[in-house]
């Protein structure tokens, strides 16, 4: 089981986390509208600035909460919000948080891609 969780979710106290983190076994952290395509900043900043965010999200999620029995995160991307570098920001984030054991690696969420019916 998993749930998909807004950024506002893990902003709580610990005890309010406590009760989310031991709830499920996984979470999917919707990592949404950090950047654009169209902001100006560089591949190299945006990197930069997912890096940092999700590292940071991923600390205080668990901060201060009993390890035993919590939930792990996988941290999920916009394919609009990062359009043709998407590959370079899922391998960052494995870059920047494979050695935290609540990580459970990234989901990319395109709505607009569709499987045809094939019947």
């Amino acid at each position: 089981m998993d749930a998909d969780i807004q950024e506002k979710l893990l902003k709580g106290d610990a005890a309010r986390r406590r009760t989310l983190l031991t709830s499920l076994p996984r979470f999917t952290l919707m990592l949404y509208e950090l950047d654009s395509p169209e902001d100006g900043r560089s591949t190299v900043e945006k990197i930069e600035k997912l890096r940092a965010t999700s590292q940071r999200f991923l600390k205080s999620a668990y901060e201060e909460i009993d390890q035993t029995n919590v939930g792990r995160m996988v941290i999920a991307l916009r394919t609009a919000d990062y359009g043709e570098t998407v590959p370079a920001m899922l391998h960052a984030l494995d870059g920047a948080n494979c050695g935290n054991p609540h990580y459970a690696g990234w989901a990319r969420h395109s709505y607009n891609d569709i499987l045809p019916v094939r019947r």
